[in-house]
């Protein structure tokens, strides 16, 4: 019963996590497939190009505001409301500052995008498509800083709800706008990218509105904006924050400079690439779900400082994303020529993302113990070591491996896709083997760290 009960927690936790992760992946999602639906493979491309580019300073965003999450869940677990209100109040004001540096980094960088050896046509669509999604960001940021408090507090529903809501009107945008409906002119690529930032901004608006007027937040309102500004917090935030958008940004980065590559193949395999990393990356956002709830329970557990139920999580959290990867993997197996067709009914492009899902089913399993095993770790405040491990696992294996078969040895998109396999497979072992290092060290690792 009480091994039922570990679960259930995990669970209960994941689950809306999930749902709140996978809107990061939605957005993409709802474009490549109502773009596909157009027929026009060049815009398939562009979406392909602006939205693995972007998803490079997403997740640098995202991995900043990871940083409270872990201290919320320590503070909230010894009862601590005002170190609770001091986080929340600084990371949301890094949040920003960090989100509008980021947008200001690449609103210059916009003119270098001929420089990238792409197809002109595909290009031509993706430039303005892009500028649309820099404009989105800053909402994204409002949405994850009171996200990654209210999962601290180990409240993961308003995130999800929130989410959920802004996908649906995503949707509905899309489809409106692309295709020229209720009224609307027909803006193909462009009408996306309208979608993309007013959807984004509702997920920031509407998470914010939800802690000003909801009545169980009025505990961490009260005096929240006479919070004093404090520099250490905001250094003890980049201390945390910084590492793990380092992490996303060496997993990520590798998925979008290997869309790069696979750019240099041709329109049909950029748009084969753009359909299987779509799928994979809605696998790994729901293992990344279960990554946020090992965080949550074991930053409440360092909390309380148990050593036992640390462990207890993290071989719990494994046991789950195993099950789940393996699921979707077999998914990705019986179904790889069937999918494609939801995109896209190109017969070349079917035939080349077929072939990817066999390799992308592979990587599975690897994918979400390495992202679980960095849930754990984060959960410990450990996050050093493993940035330097991520770096190694990608970008001194993968990256190279992969260049060198898919480019140098005629292996063309599974070269590539082959490389990132041996990367997150390595990677896997390596967060693996440091969380029981660490956990069973427990004691040890905090006074050290302290």
């Amino acid at each position: 019963m009480k091994e039922k009960s570990q679960y259930n927690q995990l669970i209960a936790l994941a689950i809306p996590a999930i749902l709140s992760q996978l809107s990061h992946t939605l957005v993409g999602l709802a474009d490549t497939i109502m773009i596909g639906q157009t027929g026009n493979v060049s815009a398939l491309a562009a979406s392909a190009l602006a939205n693995n580019v972007l998803s490079v300073p997403i997740v640098f965003l995202v991995g900043i505001s990871y940083a409270s999450t872990p201290k919320i869940a320590e503070f909230f677990a010894r009862k601590e409301v005002k170190n609770c209100q001091s986080i929340l109040f600084h990371s949301l004001l890094l949040n920003t500052i960090w989100g509008l540096l980021v947008c200001a980094f690449l609103w210059f960088l916009l003119p270098f995008a001929y420089k990238l050896d792409q197809e002109p046509k595909v290009l031509a669509l993706a430039i303005p498509f892009f500028g649309y999604l820099i404009a989105s960001l800053p909402g994204l940021v409002l949405f994850q800083s009171f996200r990654q408090f209210y999962d601290g507090l180990g409240n993961t529903k308003p995130g999800m709800v929130v989410s959920i809501m802004a996908n649906l009107l995503n949707v509905v945008l899309n489809y409106a706008l692309i295709f020229g409906k209720f009224g609307f002119p027909e803006m193909g690529i462009i009408g996306a990218g309208i979608s993309n930032l007013i959807s984004r901004w509702v997920m920031g608006v509407g998470l914010m509105l939800f802690f000003i007027f909801e009545q169980n937040s009025m505990k961490w309102r009260k005096g929240f904006f006479s919070v004093p500004v404090k520099l250490k917090e905001f250094s003890n935030l980049n201390k945390l924050g910084i590492p793990i958008s380092l992490q996303f940004l060496f997993e990520v980065g590798a998925f979008s400079f290997t869309a790069i590559l696979v750019g240099r193949m041709g329109e049909i395999s950029l748009a084969a690439h753009q359909i299987v990393i779509t799928l994979a990356s809605m696998t790994y956002m729901m293992a990344s779900g279960i990554a946020s709830a090992s965080t949550i329970r074991i930053g409440h557990f360092v909390g309380l400082g148990d050593k036992e139920k640390i462990l207890e999580t993290g071989k719990k959290s494994m046991v789950l994303v195993i099950i789940f990867m393996s699921f979707t993997a077999a998914l990705f197996l019986l179904f790889k020529t069937q999918i494609p067709l939801l995109f896209i009914e190109k017969e070349e492009v079917v035939l080349a993302a077929a072939s990817l899902f066999s390799i992308a089913a592979l990587f599975q399993i690897s994918d979400g113990i390495q992202v679980v095993g960095l849930g754990c770790l984060r959960g410990l405040s450990d996050v050093k070591v493993p940035t330097l491990l991520t770096l190694f696992a990608y970008w001194v294996i993968a990256i190279p491996l992969g260049y060198w078969l898919g480019i140098s040895q005629n292996m063309g998109l599974n070269g590539t896709w082959f490389g990132l396999f041996i990367g997150l497979t390595i990677s896997a072992i390596c967060m693996l083997l440091r969380f029981y290092l660490i956990a069973r060290k427990f004691k040890l690792f905090i006074d050290i760290n302290e």
